[in-house]
């Protein structure tokens, strides 16, 4: 049985009804095999279609480049690996490959359909660009074969929990003598409790929208709080956040207003943000970032913003695929359970 998408628009709505017409005339697994595939697509761009959709100023995702990357999706042939869907912040779609860090093929696509594709294989790496007019560049697909992926479900991001952000923020600033710290270093420190969570537990201490920054990676959600910014999908917890946790001040300081409890918190949570301080208290806030661009999941931005994928992080900790699948199923009904409680 095919799952219908079900998008609001004109091109969703064509992907939809082509995918369903498409039972009649093709092999059903071949069909069923991209419609995930198709559904991630919609889905992601349902996200990206708004100007400043990652909170950087980045461009939106047109109707139209998401039509060009179901064409190229759909072009695959038989027995080709699918890929995961991206965005770019100067409004492309991009389409991934991935199996490791050394190991990765991405090609851009843009609205007035040129591809542009990057590949790393060991130590060989390729660029270039190609005109699509419906069919695969040769060269592209050349490419797609070399890589041996890891499939992995849907891309998910967890939905920010504003309390219990608050919560290991509040015990971080009180392992620091309740004294102001650097927001920078501060931010460290999170994604790195994140990160040591998620690879001993397979759950993270706070869960939000990683990216990569000039100065390592980023909880794109507190960082937004850090900054005044509303986060769209938590419309209250900039209200939360407000109670306990200070504006940064002229010296890029943040500091604890009351202490909000540690009710959220569990003994694994406590027990690891302990250990991320213990281990890091005499090192400053650039020392820091220097360490979290050694994880294999930054990229340099260059100035932007770039999301990391959960299996990013995952894969090169040695999570296997279906390890990756059940943490993300998890966080899909822990993300509907807050969304049905409107909980932040």
């Amino acid at each position: 049985m095919i799952t219908a998408i079900r998008g609001n628009t004109e091109t969703a709505g064509y992907i939809d009804a082509t995918t369903q017409k498409k039972k009649g005339y093709f092999d059903q697994s071949v069909t069923l095999g991209k419609q995930s595939t198709y559904n991630e697509l919609v889905a992601f761009w349902q996200e990206c279609k708004f100007p400043n959709w990652d909170g950087y100023n980045a461009f939106a995702v047109q109707e139209v480049t998401l039509y060009k990357a179901y064409l190229f999706i759909h072009a695959l042939p038989l027995g080709y690996p699918l890929p995961s869907i991206g965005a770019e912040p100067d409004g492309h779609l991009t389409l991934e490959w991935y199996s490791n860090p050394r190991w990765i093929l991405s090609v851009s696509i843009s609205p007035e359909s040129m591809l542009y594709y990057a590949a790393l294989f060991g130590t060989r790496s390729e660029r270039g660009s190609e005109h699509f007019g419906g069919e695969i560049p040769q060269s592209i697909l050349e490419l797609i074969k070399e890589v041996k992926v890891i499939t992995v479900a849907m891309n998910v991001e967890f939905r920010l929990n504003a309390h219990k952000t608050v919560e290991v923020v509040a015990m971080f600033l009180k392992l620091h003598g309740n004294k102001p710290m650097y927001y920078l270093g501060l931010m460290k420190l999170l994604y790195m409790a994140d990160r040591l969570s998620l690879e001993r537990f397979d759950v993270p201490v706070i869960g939000d929208r990683y990216i990569s920054m000039d100065k390592g990676p980023v909880l794109s959600g507190v960082y937004d709080l850090i900054k005044g910014k509303k986060i769209r999908d938590v419309p209250n917890a900039l209200e939360i956040w407000s109670k306990y946790i200070s504006p940064e001040n002229q010296k890029w300081e943040v500091e604890l207003l009351s202490d909000p409890s540690d009710d959220e918190l569990s003994q694994n949570d406590e027990e690891i943000i302990h250990e991320i301080y213990s281990k890091r208290e005499n090192l400053d806030r650039f020392d820091l970032v220097e360490i979290t661009h050694q994880f294999p999941e930054w990229r340099n931005p260059k100035g932007l913003a770039i999301p990391i994928k959960l299996e990013e992080i995952l894969i090169p900790m040695g999570k296997t695929n279906e390890q990756i699948k059940l943490i993300q199923s998890d966080i899909q009904h822990e993300n509907y359970l807050n969304r049905l409680l409107n909980y932040a």
